[in-house]
Formats: structure tokens, sequence, C-alpha cells
């Protein structure tokens, strides 16, 4: 379509076939475009062992790897004994299970997506980063903005702006909005789970430029409320948390009747919770050596401390750590002994918690 439309010439064969098979990011992203990858690829001056480069891929490596082992797998298996035991659940161990698919499909993609960005500095290239804090958003638009951003731009250059994008007026750009969103649902998968969780998205999105249209022509609403700005971005990162997380369960779910079943359970107050069912997921090997070198193995609270301290990680890694830049670069890995040490131990970590067949959930879509 590049060539069609005239953006780049037309190439030769084998330069192609180098751009298509190249394999980090081949499967699940992130989408790469011919003109950032072809300049690398033909760049004598990137052909030489870069030790800078190597050290830096092998912690971009290790902590996608750390993600999809440590995080996004354990965080699974409580959400698939969730999506099998609907009428075990409880309000809040619902809400749990909602949190935590939010939480896998993150950790699960992301570290995926580092993982191939980490084998792209071992061949001194950079593969565009595909997530910026997307659970700092503060509205829909701004998320997508900062998820799987190269399929943003993907469907925003060969599809959005070829409907008209927002040059035919509002209502033209609404619709066009529309179609990009349902677009996107059944990119991941042709079931009208997809489909709704598409156009979930795509109504948020027109509703949130529907009320920054509106505020600029109404005074009363134009002022802002009376918060402060920081408590302002903490409400707004929640209310988009929790509607992002309530789209992820038609995305999730294996049926629509399984999904508003779900969200039904959420109201479930009146039940006893089934927390000790969800915690059991969380009691990893590792903490049970830990609590039997201090002499306090079989204690009953161990699985759910072990559950507290994944959601503590979790939060605070997608919350508190700085991570990538909002300027989309990583951060500079420098070699110190100590930093060595600790990768290294991390990625041993990893190899020795794998157990079983373990695939990435984009390799689904």
């Amino acid at each position: 379509m590049d060539v069609r439309r005239g953006d780049i010439k037309r190439q030769p064969i084998c330069d192609y076939m180098l751009f298509v098979t190249f394999f980090p990011q081949l499967i699940a992203g992130p989408i790469v475009n011919y003109r950032e990858m072809m300049p690398q690829f033909n760049n004598l001056e990137l052909k030489h062992i870069d030790y800078k480069n190597i050290y830096t891929g092998f912690c971009i490596f290790v902590i996608g790897l750390a993600k999809k082992v440590l995080l996004a797998d354990t965080l699974g298996q409580a959400v698939n004994w969730g999506y099998r035991e609907l009428h075990l659940l409880s309000g809040f161990s619902t809400i749990l299970v909602i949190i935590f698919y939010a939480l896998q499909i993150y950790f699960d993609f992301s570290g995926y997506c580092d993982m191939a960005a980490g084998i792209g500095y071992l061949f001194n290239l950079r593969i565009p980063v595909n997530f910026i804090s997307p659970y700092k958003a503060e509205n829909i638009p701004d998320f997508w903005n900062r998820w799987h951003i190269t399929l943003t731009r993907f469907f925003t250059r060969y599809l959005y702006v070829p409907l008209g994008g927002n040059r035919r007026g509002r209502l033209r750009t609404y619709l066009n909005i529309l179609i990009v969103f349902l677009i996107s649902g059944i990119w991941h998968g042709a079931g009208y789970t997809f489909i709704l969780w598409g156009l979930l998205h795509g109504i948020m999105n027109i509703a949130v430029r529907i009320f920054h249209d509106i505020k600029k022509h109404l005074p009363f609403i134009r002022h802002e409320p009376p918060v402060s700005g920081k408590l302002r971005k903490i409400l707004a990162e929640a209310v988009t948390f929790a509607a992002v997380s309530i789209a992820w369960v038609f995305f999730r779910a294996d049926s629509v009747d399984q999904a508003l079943t779900l969200l039904s359970s959420m109201f479930r107050f009146h039940e006893p919770g089934t927390y000790g069912e969800l915690a059991t997921f969380f009691d990893l090997q590792e903490i049970d050596y830990i609590f039997k070198a201090l002499h306090l193995e079989g204690l009953v609270f161990v699985p759910y401390f072990s559950m507290a301290c994944h959601c503590l990680i979790s939060a605070w890694l997608i919350w508190g750590c700085k991570g990538i830049s909002e300027t989309g670069e990583w951060p500079k890995f420098k070699p110190t002994l100590l930093k060595c040490m600790l990768y290294c131990g991390l990625l041993l970590w990893c190899l020795l918690s794998f157990s079983g067949v373990s695939i990435f959930l984009y390799f689904n879509f």
C-alpha cells in the first residue's frame, strides 16, 4: 500500500523479505513500518558488535520475561479459575478477577514487546515502543495514545485518514472513530465479544470528545472542578482504568452471556467471598521457601500475603515506576556489577519458574 500511494519506492525482493521476516516482532507486534526499519538494516555503522546495546537489550529482555512469567502467568491462573467458576464468585472477588485480567493482559503483551525490543537492541536495531504507561491515561483517547501504540498508528494511517479523519465535520469524525474501533474489534477476533469490546471503546472515545466539545461552549462547565490538580489526575486515571477493565471483560469472555454474568456478579456482596480460592494461585514455591527458611511454613495467611505482594508489585510497576518516559524512550541502563547480578538473578528466577506450556495472550488474536 505504501508503494501504491507513492510513500516509498518499489524495493528489491530481498529487502522486502528481510522486512517481513524480522523475527522479534513478527507474531504479536509491535507493528513496524518499512521506512523505520529498512534504513537501520542498511546502515553499515550498525553492523558491528556494540556491548552497550547488548547489555541494554539483555536488561530489557529480562524485564519483559519477568513481566510474562512472574506476573502475567500467575495472574492468568486466577483469572482462568474465575471465568471458569463464575457461580462461586462474590462481588469483591469478581472485581479482583476483572482487575487481575487487566493486569495480566498488560504484563503479558507489554512483556512480549519488551522482549522484542530487547532482541532488537542485540542487533543494534530500535523497535518502536508499544506501551507508555497506558493505565496512567486520564481518558480513553489518552489510553489509546499509550496502549498498543503501533496498532493505533496503523489504523490511523491506513483506515482513519482514508475515511476522512476529522476533516469532514464532527459527525463524520465520530462515525470514522466508531468504524475504526469496530474494525479493531474484528481485527482481534471474529466474535460478538470482540465486536462489543471495539464498540465500547469507540463509544467511550466519542463520549470524551463530545464532552470536550460541549465544555468549550458552555461557560458554567468550562472551569476546572474545585479539586487539586493531583487529585483530579488520580480520579481521572481511576475512572479510566475502571472503564478499560470493564471493557476487557468482553475481550476475555468466551461469550456475551459469560461477560454479562461476570459483570452482574460484581453486585453479589451478600454472598461469602472466594478469596481463599483466588489466593491459592499466588502460593508460589519461591514464597514457600522463604517462609520455610523462617520456620513459618503452614501459616494460613501465606497465600494471601503472596497475592498482596503481587498486587503491590503490579501497582508499583504500573503507577509508581517511571519505566519508559513519556517521550517513548527506554531509560539508560548503566552497567554495574550489582545491576548485572540483579538481572542475572531475575533471569534465573524466571527460568526456574517455567512450568507447563505458557503462550502469550496476543498469539490467539
